[in-house]
């Protein structure tokens, strides 16, 4: 890659990010690598009235992005170690007893969005535990239209988290920090941040829960603490591309068991999941409700890249053949969840980016 070249890609994202602040965010990191070269990382926007500047350090609420970089890797650390097998019930583990709904499903139902729960349910309204979550999910739960179609549903990696949770005796914030931040010397990556206001980005201004700066955005997320399967952990570009840099090592977990993650699991359906990854890939015939969730990967990514979102803004997506890797963070969800122009950008940047570096290949 010439200097000519690295200094017009840069220059052509330079404009697009900061032409999007502050219509798509407020402001905004981004990151594009190539295995462990970072080719591009910026960051922009200010917002004026809290006297807020972001940079390169800016710790973002990752939403969905808990789902793949938290508890799926850990589900499949507990697959290597044998605690878990994908087609166990979880009937198997007697941990959810009296909830005989719940029971009938499999692990890999959540793993792969194929339980048959619905997109979402507001949980804390029925209590803020653990045990009234449960309760709401089990009134929902319909277990024989296990496997019959893929429907994202935040409550499959809800009850996921509470899974690994009653198997090993520890919080999800605990075997994060056990499994994946410590060995990682990951400084602002996990549950329930403890950082000054002027190191992470707010995000929504609520009426019942106020200014969210800090705290999970995530309402059934929220009234847990903090700490649940499908939202609460915090992160920066720096902590995430070391994460993702191990993840694809097989430091993280193996590459074995990457390769199997990374592979569609609903093509018989018309899905798009893996392991708790979206995977980029060509339209079958008949579609899941969700099918189009990958399509945030743009017009030029191959069939073939994973990836995330997340509903404050983030994203990741990751080419295993390529080997780039691009990170967005952002808080579109400030001051308001009204804005919308995250879906359509995420699609024109990395349009930008997977044109320009694979027909530099060429």
């Amino acid at each position: 890659m010439d200097d000519d070249f690295s200094g017009n890609f840069r220059k052509k994202l330079d404009e697009l990010i900061v032409g999007a602040v502050p219509q798509v965010s407020h402001g905004m990191s981004v990151l594009v690598a190539k295995g462990e070269k970072v080719l591009y990382k910026n960051s922009v926007g200010e917002i004026k009235e809290l006297g807020f500047v972001y940079t390169n350090e800016t710790v973002y609420d990752l939403a969905s992005l808990t789902k793949p970089t938290a508890t799926a890797a850990l589900a499949l650390k507990f697959l290597e170690t044998g605690k878990i097998a994908l087609e166990d019930t979880l009937e198997t583990y007697g941990v959810f007893s009296g909830f005989a709904s719940i029971e009938k499903l499999t692990v890999k139902s959540l793993l792969t969005h194929t339980s048959g729960f619905i997109p979402h349910i507001p949980m804390y309204e029925t209590g803020k535990t653990r045990d009234k979550y449960l309760t709401a999910m089990e009134q929902v739960c319909k277990p024989e239209k296990i496997y019959s179609e893929e429907n994202y549903s935040d409550l499959n990696f809800i009850l996921l988290g509470f899974l690994l949770e009653r198997l090993s005796g520890k919080t999800l914030r605990e075997l994060f920090e056990e499994y994946i931040s410590a060995p990682l010397n990951l400084r602002t990556t996990g549950f329930q941040p403890d950082f000054d206001r002027k190191e992470i980005a707010p995000t929504e201004a609520s009426e019942d829960r106020g200014l969210l700066w800090g705290k999970v955005h995530d309402e059934n997320s929220y009234y847990l603490g903090g700490v649940a399967g499908h939202a609460g952990l915090f992160s920066n570009l720096n902590d995430l591309h070391n994460f993702y840099l191990n993840y694809v090592s097989g430091r993280i977990i193996s590459k074995a068991t990457l390769k199997m993650a990374t592979r569609p699991a609903n093509e018989y359906i018309g899905g798009m999941f893996g392991l708790g990854w979206m995977i980029n890939l060509p339209r079958p015939n008949a579609v899941s409700p969700d099918f189009g969730y990958a399509r945030f990967v743009g017009d030029y990514a191959p069939f073939g890249v994973y990836g995330h979102t997340g509903f404050t803004g983030p994203s990741v997506c990751i080419d295993p053949v390529s080997k780039i890797m691009v990170i967005i963070l952002a808080n579109r969800v400030y001051p308001t969840r009204d804005n919308l122009k995250i879906l359509r950008f995420r699609r024109i940047i990395h349009n930008r980016i997977f044109h320009d570096l694979l027909n530099e290949k060429l």
